[in-house]
């Protein structure tokens, strides 16, 4: 042990004097600040750490939203039934007729269902390791 830990050591432990209790108490009721009273959130305290990057985003969000407006037609009944059906890009359905007539198959090509969408647990399962 070290000389001053062996001289702590050998020393005796002596008690409080009991008139410091009752000066370090008033001593610390006097010093103890009374609780400030909480103030009312404002939109200001969370707009004000950064102004312009919030004012950025509400102009991003307009200009999006201008945007979506300005893009989307206003479609109607009688604007729909006048749109014309979309024709296939890649012809696979005409080479298809047509090879049938060539061949001389009288079967009707067998029709494709429609896309129905199914629920995400239907889905088949896709492993993506990484």
């Amino acid at each position: 042990m070290d000389n001053f830990e062996s001289q702590l050591s050998s020393q005796k432990i002596r008690p409080i004097p009991t008139h410091w209790k009752g000066q370090i108490l008033s001593a610390a009721a006097r010093s103890t600040p009374s609780p400030l009273p909480q103030e009312a959130w404002t939109w200001r305290d969370l707009l004000w750490p950064c102004p312009q990057v919030w004012a950025g985003f509400a102009a991003a969000w307009l200009l999006v939203l201008f945007l979506n407006i300005s893009i989307t037609e206003k479609s109607t009944p009688a604007t729909m039934a006048a749109r014309p059906t979309p024709a296939p890009v890649d012809g696979y359905a005409e080479r298809q007729r047509l090879l049938a007539e060539i061949l001389g198959d009288t079967r009707k090509p067998p029709i494709q269902p429609s896309f129905v969408p199914r629920r995400r647990s239907e889905a088949a399962p896709i492993a993506v390791a990484v």
